[in-house]
């Protein structure tokens, strides 16, 4: 059998680094492949090279018995291969069918592509993939989930002979990953191959035949997943023994074990930091009260339409909300013997004009020049500028109390590397473009901004998706550091396990509200499944 994907000691560099080296990859038809290994460890550029984006240096790429000669990404399609993103790929304007059919609308019998046709077809294909949408329904108002889906169905209505699924579940429900899962499935037993890339090694347990290890640019393993192989499939509603553990797996992407337990942290809560008094989120009617403590960490989690989210960004100023108010307490405006403050002399002034009432953020501006740093969920998007570099991402927060608005270069290139280092992020140069970093280091880069602006409070929306496992705790213990230090740090997170190992306080919404909180200490990564999943009955 010609295999779908045939990879033969491809090998790529970029300036200063090895990106791939002598790497041999085979995929047969009906086949769900992870492709597993830490950032920087070679994923990304694998992808980019099947899907056309670059050329490889050297080696072969072969689809489906074809070479892919004159690597494009009209090529790679033209040969059957699809890629699905962490960031979606949906025209918001267009409905659901005319999505599916964005690359080949159907037409009507006089040739005309029309809306009406688009919709006839895509029912039936719906329908067959067992995906509950409607095709008439604008796609710009459908979840994450739902939006993956559509893309899904894209890839099944060009008739891909290959998918590859790059971290689809980051920011997902469990019970939409399942759904998710169902429709791969559904793709498997079609014949389809499918290249499935993810942090999370539960997934792989649960939807891979086998797994790729990449480290460090080689390839270091070809592991089977499930005992039996691909070709036989499980009874209905199981799944059969692993032929490889969790442990192993880590062992191969980053040549060590990783610790995965609670990490140790100071004691938690030193003064009011953000006070969220009689907010309303989506389409709730009872309002929200929230009060973030100075030296706490606290976890918001819930799925998409939960209002975790739109919480987070009212902590942070990114949109004034629609009734109550968000009031940010200065450091300095607290009892000194509560807390280390470090704020400037700018924001003590304005600690004194405001007291303990504090500054009521209406804006996100406003919100930056207090002190609250804000990282969105789509980093690439909304937090960096992919085309600049490192030391030009850092400086785009002006420095609290600053002496003066003028930049020298050495200075500044200094400063960078300095706030570089502190935050362990890994890069030959601070004149290195950001968009060649690993998404872990990207991350790194958006909290170094930060901490050298001289922020106190630190909201963050799905800090570790789409980040490998070292790279997670790195992230952790880099927050539990700044609690530790005093800040107040947020963060949303539909990751069980990470709020198990870094939250003080948890707080589970669903539909706009809060449903329960909890004591982080003292909560599992299964307790908060089973809480969330009973509020969502």
């Amino acid at each position: 059998m010609t295999p779908v994907l045939e990879l033969s000691s491809v090998s790529r560099s970029f300036p200063g680094s090895r990106a791939l080296t002598d790497v041999s990859l085979s995929i047969d038809a009906g086949e769900i492949r992870a492709l597993l290994g830490e950032n920087g460890a070679g994923k990304s550029t694998l992808i980019r090279i099947v899907t056309g984006a670059i050329a490889a240096d050297s080696g072969s790429v072969r689809i489906a018995g074809k070479e892919l000669r004159r690597p494009t990404p009209r090529a790679a399609q033209r040969l059957g291969v699809r890629a699905i993103y962490q960031e979606r790929q949906i025209a918001a304007d267009l409905t659901v069918a005319e999505n599916v059919y964005l690359e080949a609308p159907p037409r009507n019998r006089w040739g005309a592509a029309t809306r009406h046709a688009a919709i006839g077809k895509a029912e039936a294909l719906l329908k067959a993939l067992g995906i509950d949408l409607d095709p008439a329904a604008d796609a710009g108002v459908l979840t994450a989930a739902q939006q993956q889906l559509v893309e899904l169905a894209r890839a099944v209505s060009a008739r891909a002979a290959l998918v590859i699924m790059d971290e689809p579940t980051a920011s997902l429900h469990p019970y939409e990953v399942a759904t998710l899962f169902r429709v791969v499935r559904r793709l498997q037993a079609e014949g389809t191959a499918v290249l499935y890339v993810s942090h999370h090694l539960d997934e792989v347990f649960e939807i891979a035949d086998r797994a790729t290890v990449l480290r460090n640019g080689a390839h270091i393993a070809d592991v089977d997943i499930r005992a039996g192989g691909h070709g036989e499939q499980p009874a209905t509603g199981t799944r059969s023994r692993p032929a490889t553990t969790r442990e192993e797996l880590v062992t191969l992407m980053f040549g060590h074990e990783v610790n995965r337990t609670r990490l140790a942290r100071s004691t938690a809560g030193r003064g009011p930091a953000l006070r969220a008094t009689d907010v309303l989120l989506g389409r709730a009617r009872t309002p929200v009260n929230v009060t973030v403590q100075y030296g706490e960490v606290l976890a918001l989690s819930g799925g998409s339409g939960s209002g975790a989210s739109e919480l987070a960004a009212l902590l942070a100023g990114v949109a004034p909300p629609r009734s109550g108010e968000v009031r940010f307490v200065d450091a300095a405006s607290l009892d000194a013997a509560s807390l280390d403050a470090t704020s400037s002399p700018a924001s003590s002034h304005v600690a004194r004009r405001h007291g303990n009432e504090g500054i009521n953020l209406h804006d996100r501006a406003r919100a930056a020049s207090s002190g609250v740093a804000y990282l969105p969920s789509n980093r690439k998007r909304d937090g960096l500028l992919l085309e600049r570099s490192i030391v030009e991402n850092l400086m785009l927060v002006p420095r609290r109390g600053a002496a003066h608005v003028f930049y020298w270069p050495a200075a500044v290139r200094r400063a960078a590397q300095q706030a570089v280092a502190d935050g362990n992020v890994k890069a030959g140069d601070v004149s290195q473009r950001v968009m060649t970093l690993s998404g872990g280091n990207q991350q790194k880069v958006i909290l170094a901004r930060w901490m050298l602006g001289g922020s106190r409070i630190m909201v963050l929306d799905e800090p570790t998706a789409g980040i490998d496992v070292s790279a997670k705790f790195e992230i952790y213990r880099r927050l539990l550091d700044l609690a530790a230090d005093g800040l107040a740090v947020v963060i949303v997170s539909s990751d069980y396990e990470e709020i198990a190992c870094v939250a003080d306080r948890v707080l589970l919404m669903r539909d706009g509200i809060v449903t329960a909180e909890l004591d982080g200490e003292h909560s599992s990564a299964e307790e908060l499944y089973q809480r969330e999943m009973a509020g969502a009955a």
